[in-house]
């Protein structure tokens, strides 16, 4: 295990550490043997990857990067992991993330690029130096991936291809009436009536069965690095009915040496989906490992007014705390509409798209303590005040 100052580094800071050893070697092939030979990568397409990150070594003769880096299609293949970008010039090294929430546009033969036809080659200079006011150097990788886990694919690909072809998103935000707000702002009072029912004991039975059918995959989990990753497998563990889609993450987790399975993003607000006769709920999973202060990501501000505008509706969490030291899962079903979820969310602008009110951040922290509480608060005033916020919310394009 490598260490440095007795802390044990993480994947990032072990690439980081063994780029900053080499720096002054600047030829090309013997630093990519020098980095295959230290973290065991496979090579394909160009690229050099394992488990954990992957990295796409090129050459210049100066310290400019219009070079072809690679295609869009590996950045989707290598997205939920660190990919980084090594250019090697003969007086000065660079190391730069370029997963999707870091990459401009496509530049290189991407006349045909649309969402659904990967076509096109990033350049050098389509790789963003700067994101949400953080440099695209060694010191906020740990913080870019944090950010990059709150972006989904599509999201990305959409502001992608839209930067590459200069078109305008067609999404747009949620248009709240005189006629849907009613069911919209009534949302906190179906949440009270369904906390009190039997249905939300129905619900909470289910999910905690499910859930404990898969703990020994749940608390495997724990051990995958890349917290994006690992929130999207326990969700589908505990949430899906696709035997086949299961087996394959039960054999990614217990298998070393298996592939991860290619997992597609839900589009839609929750992950699980359950209709009683009096209530309609969608329910979004989100797990957390109890030694790792992350932030979950949150949810699309538009979609969530879009089904509060339902009639029956109600919007909840189901959170799942993984303590992997002692073997041990709690969990906790809540409402949006909890004072201590409101208090602590943060609001996010996002590229899906730039027409939309973005999304709705979760707090590590605060997840933490009300799996630790008893307590199911609702507080109507307070929650119509939320919903207020959320409507009121301006896109990027009607501040320009």
């Amino acid at each position: 295990m490598v260490r440095k100052n007795s802390i044990e580094l993480t994947p990032l800071d072990e690439v980081v550490l063994f780029f900053e050893q080499n720096k002054n070697i600047h030829n090309k092939e013997e630093i990519t043997k020098l980095f295959v030979n230290k973290f065991n990568l496979i090579r394909k397409r160009k690229v050099y990857f394992n488990k954990k990150f992957a990295i796409r070594f090129s050459s210049s003769k100066n310290s400019s990067f219009s070079n072809c880096i690679t295609c869009i299609g590996n950045i989707k293949e290598h997205n939920d992991i660190p990919f980084f970008s090594c250019l090697v010039s003969p007086n000065n090294n660079k190391l730069q993330l370029m997963n999707a929430t870091l990459i401009r546009k496509v530049s290189h033969s991407s006349t045909k690029l649309t969402k659904d036809n990967l076509k096109g080659t990033i350049l050098g200079n389509d790789i963003l130096p700067i994101h949400n006011d953080l440099t695209n150097s060694s010191e906020n990788f740990s913080e870019l991936m944090k950010l990059h886990a709150q972006k989904t694919w599509d999201e990305n690909i959409e502001r992608i291809v839209s930067n590459t072809h200069n078109i305008k998103p067609t999404k747009k935000k949620f248009d709240v009436t005189k006629e849907n707000s009613k069911f919209i702002y009534d949302a906190p009072n179906r949440a009270i009536n369904f906390q009190n029912s039997e249905s939300y004991k129905q619900l909470l039975s289910e999910l905690d069965t499910r859930t404990n059918e898969e703990k020994e995959n749940i608390l495997m989990s724990a051990s995958i690095e890349n917290v994006k990753v690992k929130g999207m497998l326990v969700e589908y563990l505990i949430s899906s009915n696709d035997t086949q889609i299961k087996n394959k993450i039960k054999n990614y987790l217990q298998n070393a040496n298996s592939q991860q399975p290619e997992i597609f993003e839900k589009n839609e607000l929750g992950d699980y989906n359950f209709d009683f006769p009096n209530f309609k709920t969608s329910t979004d999973i989100k797990a957390k490992d109890i030694s790792l202060n992350s932030q979950p990501k949150g949810f699309n501000l538009d979609k969530f007014l879009e089904f509060l505008s339902i009639d029956k509706s109600v919007f909840l969490f189901y959170f799942v705390n993984i303590d992997i030291k002692n073997k041990n899962i709690k969990t906790k079903l809540v409402s949006v509409f909890d004072p201590r979820l409101i208090d602590s969310f943060a609001f996010q602008p996002h590229w899906a798209g730039r027409s939309m009110r973005g999304t709705a951040q979760l707090n590590g922290k605060v997840i933490s303590e009300i799996i630790s509480t008893d307590k199911q608060l609702i507080d109507i005033e307070k929650s119509n005040a939320f919903i207020k916020k959320i409507i009121n919310i301006e896109s990027n394009e009607q501040k320009k």
